[in-house]
């Protein structure tokens, strides 16, 4: 069920996390950073495998628990010994309420020696004698545990503030104030994480509220996208804040905003549309029609 839900956590949220030096500045909408989202998502993909190891790992510990409980030891005599194809096994016979049983198990290689007519320890299912049970997966589940750790140690952390960020923003711009704020400059974040020998920017924003004629500050989250091109490009001096009501140190600079923003036609309108565009020529047709015909 974990898993199920940070992939949908994957799938359905529109905001990712960046880390930043202050907490209430800490996600963009993704749709124009290309280095983040990579980070992002591969911080969340870490968080999937890590969660996956971890409920296989536990899976197992459970399953060989259930294979224990149903479990009965048991001396078999070996039959037949088979050196074929570079491995160790032997043809084993047991005997259960008086029916014999025969089964084919590999040999480790403390048990090479073992000659026919020995004995070896087996275990069986009590419910279906004729069914051996090998319910070791200790290394499977150790590896399986060590990766869930360590990669959970790496990711997790971050995968929480994106939830928690994600519901902090969302609140924000359903019950907060949101405002237009004036673009004040641009700074390079020289403390910030250098990615491909680039240095994340930062936009600083002002607000001049009417209210109480004060001037408030703003500054975004850590961004790889070039603001000063950005803003060239697309004629913007603005950009918008959401700001919560009773904490103004909590809000969101929303560097999205920037961009131009087009809008997406829903192919089903447009079809709608189409369709009532023919309707409307063939009535116009029809009329003209009746119209010659009358006038004959």
């Amino acid at each position: 069920m974990s898993f199920i839900f940070f992939l949908v956590l994957y799938f359905k949220s529109i905001k990712y996390y960046n880390k930043n030096s202050s907490d209430n500045k800490v996600w963009c909408d993704m749709k124009h950073d290309l280095i983040l989202r990579k980070r992002n998502n591969i911080n969340i993909i870490l968080t999937l495998i890590g969660i996956f190891s971890l409920i296989f790992s536990i899976f197992l510990v459970c399953y060989d628990y259930y294979l224990e409980q149903n479990a009965i030891n048991m001396n078999a005599t070996i039959k037949v010994l088979d050196y074929a194809n570079g491995g160790y096994s032997a043809t084993v016979s047991y005997k259960v309420e008086g029916k014999e049983y025969e089964a084919v198990v590999p040999l480790t290689k403390e048990e090479e020696s073992l000659t026919v007519g020995d004995e070896i320890l087996i275990k069986f299912d009590m419910n279906n004698p004729n069914k051996l049970v090998k319910n070791d997966h200790l290394l499977i589940v150790a590896i399986g545990l060590g990766i869930s750790i360590i990669l959970l140690i790496l990711s997790l952390g971050k995968t929480l503030k994106l939830m928690r960020n994600n519901i902090n923003v969302k609140k924000l711009f359903k019950k907060g104030y949101i405002i237009e704020a004036s673009v004040n400059e641009v700074i390079v974040d020289n403390k910030g994480k250098k990615v491909k020998g680039l240095y994340p920017y930062k936009l600083r924003a002002r607000y001049l509220n009417p209210a109480d004629n004060k001037e408030y500050i703003f500054d975004s989250f850590d961004t790889y996208i070039d603001l000063n091109e950005t803003i060239r490009n697309n004629g913007k001096n603005t950009v918008v804040v959401a700001i919560d009501k009773e904490n103004f140190q909590n809000y969101y600079v929303d560097i999205d905003s920037l961009f131009k923003q087009i809008k997406l036609v829903d192919p089903r309108d447009l079809m709608k549309s189409s369709k009532e565009e023919v309707k409307e020529e063939i009535n116009e047709n029809n009329e003209e029609a009746d119209k010659k015909v009358s006038g004959e």
